[in-house]
């Protein structure tokens, strides 16, 4: 199909029409398609140049794009817009500016229908908004999130960012292969996975918090061969680490990972280096990941390569429309301004179900009627987020099976219970029969219920033990729209249970002491939330504690003396406190095995180093060190290594100086890498681009 516009951005929306744009101009025009009547296309502009822009669906089906492109307008790289499309009036409204202007943002939709906005570009190419911020269409304003700082995920392309069910958002940045988790509500970032071994790939959430990560290439700077590593990370995994599983069948670089209506995930499209200036030629074959083997095989090629800026977005009727690669610096650059349709095998297994009837909108929890003639044959539902995709990625993927009954002529659909899982919004629901054939989707609302229930269980129940207590903490879980008002915690002995002890407050409590237990038994706990409607079910029992009165602190270990003049740094790992926190450390030095005066260390807690002074230069010591809490004093640790003060300074750095004159050296400095890598360099080809379009406006006088 002929294309107005080489679709740098392809959108679903919940009316089932497309919006689409190419990039480079001021304002943009944006294409409406339906799919329906493939030849014709209706031109909106967009307030601004939306390209390179992060993009998300609200959820009352309005789409809501971020940033883009200021080098036309502004004269700054980045723009701080925030506009809306309305799918119903196919018109744009400019809402609230975001604190930071940002281009190549990524935009991703909180469990609560708020959206947070990280990383990208700034004023210019050298400088970053590093500093996320947070979107409520409720009140139509931004918030920066101040104590956190995204500085190790400068992309010369996007990070990837998805919302996992923790309700933290995963951030992956490509270039550097690092991984971080943001927790909004606590405004933390926290390393986690280590390395994929995937550099400059794709990705997509293709299960609830579960991410596959492929391709790539070492540079998109400088033209670097692709790759075809696959990697695999689990993030509900107690400690997530990212797992190389088997590589794809063909390398590839600015590929477009995208969920199919059966849970497999379809790679399209793709070059065979980074270079992204290469439009025509690229790899054709795809090639399909199947999840629970976690292998790829291969499947129909595309007719024209889609390479760097190509989009693929999964269609109702389970098709997937692959379109757009090229204009990579500009609109005169080469580029595909077409678009095809790939039918997966799936629709070739015979006839395929039909569902009748199904509710346009559904709350989470809750379980919906599904007619269909074909009730009996059904095996799989699956709900799919409409996809928002640009430059290889959907920033906000869901992919979310659902539990079901079969009845006579329809079956029973219970819907995510988590926001997290799969937030406010609009999804294809799909069913599947025992061919794994999917039906035509109907389109779907999900969203909070407005009808007060009681809560949710609590969840993430644990337990420390004390003496004769226990320190209990837990989630809390949805209010059930109603304020929760106590919580009940239930000590539980085996089969036995022990008297509640309730929390209240407004709000109440995540934690609480629970008193009044017989140390040397052992415990476990399951909490309950109450709201003006009632009490809910109760969680998991926590761990198993057993509390037990304090003792002496345990022995310090790894002590290691570092030799002073007439003194000796001592360095020590904490013990176990023995249930009473540490209020004091002594470290006794040995002189011919006979032990002199202590040196003592407080402190709240007290630290692990500390200078023993008064020693004798040229006498050989050792040292060890015992911890105190209030019930008493500990063993002392193992004697540390030997170690003899001296007058003597030990040098720690020797720098090579050559003398050209009388009052001139010159210092020799290796850096640990070459002076041309880095942020600095990464971002040459954009600020490069950045400058001829700010040379190109001055020249028309603006």
């Amino acid at each position: 199909m002929t294309f107005p516009m080489v679709a740098i951005s392809s959108i679903l929306m919940d009316n089932g029409n497309f919006i689409f744009w190419d990039g480079w101009q001021q304002p943009e025009p944006t294409e409406v398609w339906n799919p329906a009547s493939p030849q014709t296309f209706t031109t909106i502009n967009a307030p601004d140049s939306v390209f390179c822009d992060g993009a998300a669906q609200l959820p009352d089906g309005r789409i809501i794009v971020v940033g883009g492109y200021g080098g036309l307008s502004t004269g700054q790289i980045g723009i701080v817009d925030t506009n809306i499309f309305d799918p119903a009036t196919n018109t744009w409204t400019r809402v609230a500016n975001m604190n930071l202007p940002r281009w190549y943002p990524t935009l991703t939709e909180l469990s609560d229908g708020r959206y947070v906005a990280i990383s990208s570009n700034s004023t210019n190419a050298s400088t970053w908004a590093d500093t996320p911020e947070v979107y409520d269409p409720t009140t139509n304003t931004w918030t920066l999130l101040s104590k956190i700082s995204t500085s190790q995920v400068h992309e010369e392309e996007y990070p990837f960012s998805y919302l996992i069910p923790n309700g933290n958002v995963l951030n992956i940045g490509p270039s550097e292969d690092v991984t971080h988790e943001l927790n909004v509500d606590n405004q933390t970032w926290t390393p986690v996975g280590g390395s994929s071994g995937v550099i400059n790939g794709s990705s997509i959430q293709y299960l609830p918090g579960k991410i596959l990560y492929s391709g790539g290439a070492a540079s998109v700077i400088s033209t670097a061969s692709a790759q075809a590593t696959a990697a695999v990370l689990d993030t509900n995994a107690a400690t997530p680490v990212w797992q190389q599983t088997s590589p794809m069948l063909y390398p590839r670089v600015y590929h477009t990972l995208t969920m199919l209506a059966n849970g497999q995930v379809l790679a399209v499209g793709g070059g065979t280096t980074s270079d992204q200036s290469v439009v025509t030629t690229g790899v054709l074959p795809t090639e399909i990941w199947d999840p629970t083997s976690e292998t790829w095989s291969a499947a129909a090629p595309i007719a024209a390569a889609r390479n760097y800026h190509s989009t693929a977005v999964l269609m109702p009727d389970g098709r997937v429309l692959v379109a757009g690669g090229g204009h990579y610096d500009g609109l005169g650059d080469a580029g595909q301004d077409s678009a095809q349709i790939y039918s997966p095998s799936y629709l070739f297994n015979g006839p395929r179900p039909t569902i009748t009837s199904a509710p346009s909108s559904t709350t989470y929890g809750s379980t919906i009627s599904v007619s269909t003639p074909d009730a009996s044959s059904i095996k799989a539902v699956n709900l799919v987020s409409l996809g928002t995709d640009t430059h290889q990625m959907d920033m906000n993927q869901h992919f979310v099976p659902l539990s079901f009954t079969a009845a006579s002529g329809s079956i029973n659909v219970t819907m995510p219970s988590s926001s997290a899982t799969a937030p406010p919004g609009h999804y294809m629901l799909f069913i599947l029969n025992n061919q794994g054939t999917p039906s035509v989707a109907n389109i779907i609302g999900l969203n909070q219920s407005t009808t007060p229930v009681a809560p949710s269980a609590p969840t993430g129940v644990t337990a420390t033990a004390g003496n004769g207590t226990a320190q209990v903490s837990w989630t809390a879980p949805n209010d059930g729209n109603s304020p929760i008002t106590s919580y009940s915690v239930t000590p539980a002995t085996g089969s036995t249970t022990l008297p509640p002890t309730v929390i209240t407050g407004n709000p109440p409590a995540t934690s609480a002491t629970i008193s009044g237990l017989t140390n040397g038994v052992t415990y476990t706990f399951t909490v309950t939330a109450t709201n003006a409607v009632g009490t809910s079910p109760a969680s998991a029992p926590s761990n198993a504690v057993t509390p037990a009165a304090p003792t002496a602190p345990g022995t310090p270990t790894g002590v290691i003396a570092t030799p002073g003049n007439a003194a000796a740094t001592v360095t020590w790992t904490a013990p176990g406190s023995g249930g009473s926190a540490i209020t004091s450390y002594t470290v006794t030095p040995y002189l011919a095995g006979v032990a002199q005066a202590t040196t003592s260390v407080t402190g709240s807690p007290p630290a692990t180093t500390a200078t023993v002074t008064g020693l004798t230069n040229g006498s050989s010591y050792t040292f060890t060190v015992t911890a105190t809490n209030a019930v008493g004093t500990g063993k002392p640790s193992s004697p540390s290594n030997a170690v003899t003060p001296s007058a003597t300074a030990v040098p720690t750095f020797v720098q090579q100086a050559s003398t050209h004159a009388a009052s001139a050296s010159s210092l020799s400095v290796t850096p640990s890498a070459p002076l041309g890598s880095g942020p600095a360099h990464r971002r040459g080809r954009r600020l490069e681009r950045f400058q001829r379009e700010d040379q190109q406006r001055h020249r028309l006088g603006g």
